[in-house]
């Protein structure tokens, strides 16, 4: 028996689980209350996501080392300096291959 009312409460969780999610689809699509919304997985645009959060992490990896570079540079005078140095140098670089 006890077995029984066990599997009736989880059914009904599952049941209550699966309605509130059934809610929550039909606001987000904006669609009738009669309407069961199937979600599918999508491969493509999982991917897609992913790459795209993978570029915004390498992003922000990237300009947070260039302010660290950046604050080193305005603290200590004489990496200042060598900075500069550099920057021109690449400067020239720069000038000779493009003309």
């Amino acid at each position: 028996m006890k077995k029984f009312k066990q599997g009736i409460v989880s059914e009904v969780k599952k049941q209550k689980a699966e309605n509130e999610k059934q809610k929550n689809l039909q606001e987000k699509y904006h669609v009738k209350k009669d309407v069961l919304i199937v979600e599918k997985s999508n491969m493509a645009k999982f991917t897609v996501n992913l790459l795209g959060t993978i570029v915004r992490l390498v992003c922000t990896i990237i300009i947070l080392t260039l302010a660290v570079i950046g604050l080193t540079v305005l603290i200590y005078p004489d990496i200042r300096s060598e900075f500069l140095i550099v920057v021109q140098d690449i400067y020239s670089s720069l000038k000779m291959m493009i003309g």
